[in-house]
């Protein structure tokens, strides 16, 4: 998106694969024999919105320390590995993490599994092997912990945390287990040698303000029913999607010159936009819609999508000068340089990600974050406070990531029957629906 005054903007996709360079200017844990992760290509996998943060999932093309991914964390993602609190917390995250490509067969005659890395380390000098634990985000691990039954066991000077299962990978509340944090290993069972319990993924966390969303406009065109969400704070678009599939649906598809006058329609409120500009100059970004680039397509203009699958090349609303690959940019927003909503928005490219790691102004934070999104879905969605059986002392941690038409299919028949409706404002809760555990009884 270009900005008339100051030209910025970029980061991943929820399918993007990035291949971090050196250029970037990224300090990163340098292991002799071991790709970093500014080496590898890491792919974002899964992402979910509960307790007020945006949980993903990445996953590295080779293993890696723990060291690594927690500066990719840092320094790419501009957000932290992911810290544990509670139960329901951790029951959440391992419905991120079932994909069995995240898991490491450490070739132990045990089979012990290595899953993704969590924000979990032990201070130096600490009493082994329960001492010291630290999550990332500060608190000492004092209050819940999840630890597989014979873990920590510190056996070979472990010092990080993984998630860990005997036998089976991820369940439906994943335990943990210790592990060294480097390439090869010097004390312990194995050692020396090349250490042979590194994960291959990790689970990161950020601030989503899930609590403050408010649903401000909604409508149905042709059977499907729109929602405009505004979170009031800059939030990514990875975010905006993984809300909107917690209700069961996704960032809108437009397909045509009808459609996107009718939901230009519902986006007036100028509460919906954000001035990233300056007074003499504003550049105004909107909501979020269901496209994106796919990973290495020609620049800029070349491979975008719509969140259902359908190509971009029946229908093109750009701005005049979008798609423009300002910040390495691929996901699409409601765009009209110098002006809120008009009949027929245009739309406008920007990157999504915390912090823009090309481009004018990189590295820094992102500043074409937007604010809002609009969704798209068959299906009513959950009125405000979930369905009544659902209250205060409810385990359900919160929205699931990913929820099928099925699911919520048989969800909305329930809620109709049990709920009533908020037209003003809406905050969503879904129960749990029995989504599978890839693993085997340990």
């Amino acid at each position: 998106m270009q900005n008339p005054s100051l030209s910025l903007k970029t980061l991943f996709s929820y399918t993007r694969v990035a291949t971090l360079l050196s250029s970037a200017g990224l300090a990163l844990l340098a292991v002799s024999g071991m790709p970093t992760a500014a080496e590898a290509a890491i792919t974002k996998v899964n992402a979910g919105i509960s307790f007020n943060k945006l949980y993903e999932v990445y996953l590295s093309d080779s293993t890696l320390t723990w060291t690594s991914a927690q500066d990719y964390a840092t320094n790419t993602l501009a957000a932290k590995l992911v810290s544990i609190e509670g139960a329901g917390e951790n029951q959440f995250v391992s419905t991120l993490i079932r994909d069995s490509s995240l898991w490491v067969n450490s070739g132990s005659p045990a089979r012990n599994y290595i899953g993704p890395y969590i924000g979990l380390r032990q201070l130096p000098g600490s009493s082994e092997p329960s001492g010291g634990w630290l999550w990332e985000n500060g608190s000492p691990l004092t209050g819940f912990s999840n630890w597989f039954f014979n873990q920590p066991d510190n056996y070979n000077d472990d010092n990080v945390a993984v998630f860990y299962n005997g036998f089976q990978r991820a369940s439906a509340n994943t335990p943990w287990g210790d592990v060294y944090n480097g390439a090869s290993i010097s004390v312990g069972p194995g050692s020396p040698g090349a250490n042979p319990f590194l994960a291959n993924s990790f689970v990161v966390e950020s601030p989503f303000p899930q609590a403050s969303i408010n649903e401000v406009a909604s409508g149905t065109l042709n059977g499907i029913f729109y929602q405009v969400f505004n979170a009031g704070t800059p939030i990514t678009w990875s975010g905006a999607q993984a809300y909107a599939q917690s209700m069961g649906a996704n960032l809108v598809s437009i397909r045509d010159a009808a459609q996107n006058t009718y939901i230009s329609s519902l986006i007036t409120d100028t509460s919906l936009w954000r001035n990233v500009g300056t007074g003499s100059a504003p550049n105004y970004i909107g909501p979020y819609i269901g496209l994106q680039q796919l990973p290495g397509s020609p620049e800029p203009g070349d491979g975008w999508i719509w969140e259902d699958g359908a190509s971009i090349d029946g229908f093109k609303n750009w701005f005049f000068n979008q798609p423009d690959e300002l910040n390495a940019d691929n996901v699409g927003v409601f765009y009209n340089g110098s002006l809120t909503a008009i009949a027929n928005s245009t739309w406008g490219d920007v990157f999504d990600g915390l912090k823009i790691l090309s481009g004018p102004g990189s590295p820094a934070s992102n500043p074409f974050l937007a604010t809002s999104f609009v969704v798209q879905s068959d299906l009513p969605t959950v009125p405000l406070g979930g369905p009544p059986s659902l209250g205060a002392s409810s385990t359900v941690p919160g929205p699931l990531p990913l929820m099928g038409a099925l699911a919520a299919y048989r969800w909305s028949r329930r809620l109709r029957r049990s709920c009533t409706t908020n037209a003003t404002s809406r905050s969503h809760l879904l129960p749990n629906v029995g989504l599978p555990v890839h693993g085997r009884t340990s």
